[in-house]
């Protein structure tokens, strides 16, 4: 599995992993409440980018 994707119940968190420098997807949209949980799972700390953040070093968990 390279990424995923989930909401869990009714959180607001989306929890997203990063495997292998690789999404299974281009985009994720959520509404404005809602947050994302970036986890590493390669060696290397990774950066996710957007049109208005950038996240800074998302290390492994």
């Amino acid at each position: 599995m390279a990424a995923n994707a989930k909401i869990s119940g009714g959180s607001k968190i989306v929890d997203v992993v990063i495997q292998n420098f690789a999404f299974s997807f281009m985009s994720v949209k959520i509404l404005a409440y809602y947050t994302i949980q970036w986890n590493s799972m390669d060696s290397v700390d990774n950066t996710v980018e957007g049109s208005i953040f950038t996240s800074g070093a998302i290390s492994k968990v």
